[in-house]
Parts: structure tokens; sequence; C-alpha cells
């Protein structure tokens, strides 16, 4: 009996293709060649086509298979293997988005941060040199002051020597010149 996955699991049209395919595939791949849930399923797409309802198209799969030698707790074991192999899926899918959450969404939270890092080390940087900036500026301005101030006495104090060798050099001209009239 070969089995189109794609019909006996209703109108799958609604689902995302790439996760349908996935998982039919995974069914497909541990399906086996004895009557299974999948061959049960298939039975009761096949009654379809009778116009029975759908208990009554389901108890008519498990008389038929029954009489194939497939006891009910067979069947059961065997949904039950399709339900552990969907849960496999989903357990690869889970590790598959956590690996992609770790990736594009914690790596990029830790890009950020790391960005955030620096802004604020950039920022305590740019304080630090606002206030050596400042303490410069400051420096300068009394600088000004000092150097005008210091200006200011050198001058005075270089007027006051002038005036002093002055008044000496004057009286030692004068005493020269009183000694050689003599």
């Amino acid at each position: 009996m070969n089995i189109d996955l794609k019909n006996i699991f209703g109108d799958l049209t609604s689902l995302e293709p790439k996760f349908t395919s996935t998982i039919l595939k995974a069914f497909k791949e541990n399906s086996s060649d004895q009557l299974d849930y999948l061959k049960f399923k298939q039975a009761i797409l096949s009654l379809e086509s009778l116009n029975l309802d759908e208990t009554t198209r389901i108890r008519s799969a498990l008389t038929t298979m029954q009489a194939m030698g497939v006891k009910k707790q067979d069947l059961i074991n065997s949904v039950k293997q399709y339900d552990a192999i969907l849960g496999r899926e989903q357990s690869e899918f889970v590790a598959a988005l956590n690996k992609q959450i770790k990736i594009k969404i914690d790596g990029e939270q830790d890009r950020l941060a790391k960005y955030q890092k620096e802004i604020e080390n950039i920022t305590k940087k740019i304080e630090e040199l606002k206030s050596k900036s400042q303490q410069y500026q400051e420096a300068i301005d009394q600088s000004d002051s000092k150097i005008s101030e210091a200006r200011s006495k050198i001058q005075a104090t270089n007027d006051q020597f002038v005036k002093t060798y002055d008044y000496f050099k004057g009286l030692i001209a004068s005493d020269l010149a009183a000694i050689k009239n003599q």
C-alpha cells in the first residue's frame, strides 16, 4: 500500500510547508512495512468515498486491521510511536530555535551591550577631557593674569633699576667731570 502522507492528515495548506515537509519526512523515514498508524489513517481516508460518518470509518478500519492480525494495542503503540517521532521533531526544532535565538538575538544583545559600554566609556572619557580642558583653560586664564602681573613687576623693577642706574651714572659722570675740570 503506497501512502500519500500529505493526504492522510487532511488539508495541510494552511501550515508552513517547510515544517509540514520535515514532519512528514520523519514519519516516512520511521514508518514500517507492518500495518501501523499510517496505514490505519489511509484506510480511514479510503472509506470516505462510502459516505460513512467518521466513527463508522474508524470502527471499520480498526475491524479490518484486526481481521489482518493487528491488535488494538498494537495500533495504539504505533500511534504513540508517531507521537514520539513528532516529539523528537519538536525537540530538534526547539534546539534549533534556541540556537538561532542564541546566535541572532543573544549575540546581537551582547553586541549592543558592548556598544553601550563603549558609549559609556567614551562619554566618561569626554567628561574627563572636558574637565582637563576646563582646568587648562582656568590655568591659561590665571596665567594671563600672572603674566600681566609679572610683566608689570618686571617693568617696575626695570624702571626702578634704570632710575637708580641713571642716578648713579649721572652722579659718577658729574664727579668724573668735576675731577677732570680741577
